[in-house]
């Protein structure tokens, strides 16, 4: 895993969020709850320390390394994987395979 890509991506994610968030704090569309923003944005916070430390966390152990964000999108039966978020957390998955 290149440690320095995934970083770039969890600040795009970051981002991201940041800007999702305003739209559903400013009761714009987005098919985003603030729940779930909160649980992708610890996570990518998490992420972000670890990997600041050289280091890579797997919440759910190293054989399981699905992202507890991925496991938020493909349950949803909303198009969370359609959104622009969605796509940068479901190549960060990638990342960790």
């Amino acid at each position: 895993m290149k440690k320095d890509k995934v970083k770039t991506l969890l600040c795009e994610i970051l981002l991201l969020i940041e800007h999702e968030n305003h739209i559903v704090s400013s009761h714009g569309k987005s098919v985003w709850t603030k729940d779930e923003l909160n649980v992708v944005e610890s996570e990518v916070r998490l992420l972000l320390n670890y990997i600041n430390m050289g280091k890579v966390h797997y919440r759910f152990g190293r054989k399981q390394k699905m992202l507890e964000s991925t496991y938020l999108i493909t349950d949803s039966l909303k198009p969370l994987s359609r959104t622009t978020l969605g796509k940068k957390i479901l190549l960060l998955q990638k990342l960790f395979k």
